[in-house]
């Protein structure tokens, strides 16, 4: 039913040209159909030769991860920040039509690890301003064909939206094409009942990404992941399932994602007991 895809950053960060080159041919070896594909800084990787790489093993382009870092905001930032950041998501919608990827995803609304407090009325001219920001990006996505999948982000990462039912209040009056990134280990921290928060993401999910509930292997945690497949079947999803998990050996993604110690005894295994995992209950 989905394509299995994972993101190399299980393996190495930034993910550039001379990573993938490394990495392509062994996700393909492993048995995924698919490749997750941030953008780290423009140019880390160069399109034509990526999807000319991922084409040769026989893996499509599940999607393309807009990343972050300060300075990389929508909301409660200047005119120019907002300015360079639509240009930074532009830039990722032009990478995804040059590998076929459906759809850019993340949270595209701040720079991760920015929190402030917010009343009722500050929040909702927050999500003014992100409906006002994001507005030409998904015109100029839409224009492509390309989804653009906002991502819900726990309480120590974003304080703008963590749950379903507010990036779904987020995005509400924004273009057809933008919807909901999923990310499965954001909702086990926020969601009261996950299972339920998935079905209410519905028709609006473009594009899912699943880890173990520690940041590991799927499988290798507490999550019902028959029970999440299941109810993710009911929402007519069709796009890939990407595992996101990332490298302790780099400090600064280590210490972005708050990756303190090996998940596993090596990324490959990580990958390799996810995937199987998630053929066990997808066949």
């Amino acid at each position: 039913m989905y394509e299995i895809g994972v993101n190399p950053w299980v393996w190495a960060s930034p993910v550039d040209d001379a990573a993938l080159a490394d990495l392509v041919p062994r996700i393909a070896r492993f048995g995924f159909d698919a490749v997750e594909l941030p953008i780290e800084q423009p140019g880390d990787w160069d399109p034509a030769r990526t999807r000319d790489l991922l084409t040769a093993h026989g893996l499509t382009a599940a999607g393309v991860c807009a990343v972050t870092p300060p300075g990389r905001d929508l909301v409660d930032a200047t005119p120019e920040v907002v300015e360079a950041t639509r240009a930074y998501l532009r830039g990722c919608v032009d990478a995804a039509v040059a590998v076929g990827a459906p759809t850019v995803g993340g949270p595209v609304y701040a720079s991760v690890g920015r929190t402030w407090r917010m009343s009722v009325a500050e929040r909702a001219t927050c999500y003014a301003d992100f409906r006002r920001a994001l507005t030409p990006v998904a015109d100029y996505a839409g224009e492509r064909g390309v989804a653009i999948g906002v991502e819900a982000l726990n309480r120590y990462e974003t304080s703008v939206v963590n749950t379903i039912e507010q990036t779904l209040d987020l995005i509400d009056g924004l273009p057809p094409n933008v919807g909901l990134m999923i990310d499965t280990y954001h909702m086990n921290i926020e969601e009261a009942d996950p299972y339920a928060a998935l079905a209410a993401a519905g028709p609006h999910i473009k594009h899912v990404q699943v880890s173990g509930t520690n940041r590991g292997a799927p499988g290798a945690d507490h999550l019902d992941w028959p029970r999440f497949l299941a109810v993710l079947a009911t929402t007519g999803y069709r796009g890939a399932v990407c595992i996101e998990s990332f490298t302790p050996d780099n400090d600064t993604i280590a210490t972005a994602a708050s990756i303190w110690r090996p998940l596993a005894p090596s990324p490959d295994r990580l990958a390799l007991d996810g995937l199987a995992h998630l053929r066990g209950i997808l066949g």
